[in-house]
């Protein structure tokens, strides 16, 4: 392999040196093509060879995940034949005929929002027979399918066999993934001069680096919105001041212009219903009119129809296309991406607002106040963080704002940086009680935290053995607010009443194996 790499290297300079020799531009136009086949049989191998000769995980061969699996597959093969008397590959189809076969099949769809299911699959894969006994089994299993029967057998020299033993896998399995934590990775790049790398070194070819300020994740989201205030009314009459200007309420509420038309199943804008439409209106004059104009027709029927504005006579002047609309979110935490140049007499006009796209990290406080442990939280949005300009998170215990939490005369310390994907172990009463549970009893109570409310204050976790995608996971489990961990409560939503756990790294590791360590 290695062979092939300083073959490609040299076919790749001779090829720049013959190149630079041609006159010819349909001859020099098929150098440079061979040249790119050169170079994409160089990656190729660079990045096989770099497969096999890597001793530790890098963080870039999760983008090409598939590609190596295939690659490590296809020669993992031939190398276990030579460790192992019996070695095959199954398809996935024959592992699940023999789940039906020996009984462990509980549904009739792969179940894959746990991460137990591979566990399970990996277990299977050691029952099932040699392809002589196999290819028996599974002729009887598809007789017994094609006359609507079901075929049930033992696996081979294990006749104490029980289902059970498979299905209750997953209370004896830790869901033990690395987290890689990339928001502040610096970036760098080779500096470059009319395309040729330039070194600072040239007798060991250390090329030049740039680095910059990193940031990695979406700021905010994507819509931008602005701010009223509304007008004071007093029994139905708008009031004004000594120089005949509106009265405004001190609220400010934040705002954004909507299409107005009828909001179908699979549709992000629009609205259902007139009355839908008549709690977020800004302009309750408009709205009137609006009314007014659907009369007698449907809702859906009247906006396809279109709805105008109309002039003193009653006739029809422009067709109404966006109405401005209140949001829920609270214009104090809203973030402000951009500064207008030309400024408002109002304060509150000076920025456009934007939503808050994901926190991204809480800051932990505990401490104890009058006898009894008092605990705190403190979101940090990623636009709030990129301010910083940071190069490590762990910069944050050395900031006053940060690494001391006071509200009402009480002081708290930063304890943890909570990141998605940090794990940590509930309790009752106190942390000496976890050293008397058993593994299964520890694994039940090993949550992982995966989003934080900056607003109402609660961490969310989901059982460390879910999997797949949240969105997917909350259609079919509900937060749970106040666990008892009596039994199985996948998803929580907790304030600090309830934040009675252990946490990693501060009380307890993990091993690679899954062996939990207490620290104290």
């Amino acid at each position: 392999m290695k062979d092939k790499i300083d073959k490609f290297e040299k076919a790749l300079k001779d090829n720049f040196r013959y190149t630079k020799t041609l006159q010819d531009k349909s001859k020099k136009d098929k150098s440079i093509q061979n040249r790119h086949i050169i170079k994409f049989e160089l990656k190729y191998w660079r990045e096989k060879y770099k497969t096999f000769t890597a001793k530790e995980y890098k963080l870039g061969w999760r983008n090409s995940q598939l590609r190596d699996t295939q690659i490590i597959t296809k020669y993992a093969l031939p190398f276990l034949k030579t460790v192992f008397k019996r070695v095959s590959v199954e398809k996935g189809i024959t592992v699940n005929n023999f789940k039906e076969i020996y009984k462990v099949k509980l549904t009739d769809k792969k179940d894959r929002s746990k991460h137990s299911h591979h566990a399970i699959d990996a277990a299977i894969l050691t029952l099932i027979p040699n392809s002589y006994h196999r290819e028996k089994i599974l002729e009887k299993f598809n007789e017994a399918k094609e006359i609507n029967k079901k075929y049930h057998t033992l696996p081979m020299d294990w006749e104490a066999f029980k289902a059970s033993t498979i299905i209750l896998i997953e209370n004896e399995v830790i869901g033990n993934n690395l987290v890689d934590d990339r928001k502040l990775t610096q970036t760098f790049k080779r500096v470059r001069k009319r395309g040729r790398i330039i070194y600072d070194d040239l007798s060991n070819k250390k090329p030049r680096i740039a680095k910059g300020d990193t940031i990695r994740g979406q700021l905010h989201n994507e819509s931008f919105y602005g701010a009223i205030k509304q007008p004071l009314i007093v029994d139905g009459k708008i009031l004004f001041d000594v120089n005949n200007r509106m009265k405004l309420k001190d609220e400010i509420k934040l705002v954004i212009r909507k299409p107005l038309k009828y909001k179908g199943a699979n549709d992000d804008d629009g609205f259902k219903n007139l009355s839908e439409l008549e709690k977020v209106i800004v302009d309750k004059g408009l709205f009137s009119i609006i009314k007014r104009q659907i009369g007698v027709f449907s809702f859906k029927e009247a906006l396809d129809k279109g709805v105008y504005m109309l002039n003193k006579q009653g006739g029809k002047v422009n067709q109404i296309k966006k109405v401005r609309c209140f949001i829920n979110t609270k214009y104090e935490t809203a973030i402000k991406p951009h500064e207008h140049i030309t400024k408002s007499n109002k304060e509150y006009k000076h920025h456009t607002y934007a939503i808050n796209s994901e926190n991204a990290y809480c800051f932990y406080y505990t401490g104890t106040i009058n006898g009894k442990t008092q605990r705190a939280m403190k979101t940090i949005s990623l636009f709030e963080l990129s301010k910083l300009k940071l190069k490590s998170i762990d910069e944050i215990y050395e900031i006053p704002y940060y690494n001391i939490y006071s509200e009402k005369n009480q002081t708290l310390k930063l304890e943890k940086i909570f990141k998605t994907g940090d794990r940590v172990i509930f309790y009752k009463e106190s942390k000496i009680e976890l050293l008397d549970l058993s593994h299964k009893e520890i694994l039940g109570r090993l949550y992982k935290a995966y989003q934080f409310e900056g607003d109402s204050k609660r961490i969310k976790f989901k059982h460390h053995i879910i999997s797949g995608e949240m969105t997917q996971i909350k259609k079919i489990y509900k937060d749970v607010t106040n666990p008892k961990f009596l039994e199985y409560e996948p998803l929580l939503r907790l304030t600090k009443r309830n934040w009675n756990f252990a946490i990693e790294d501060v009380d307890f590791t993990i091993s690679i194996d899954g062996k939990i360590n207490w620290l104290s």
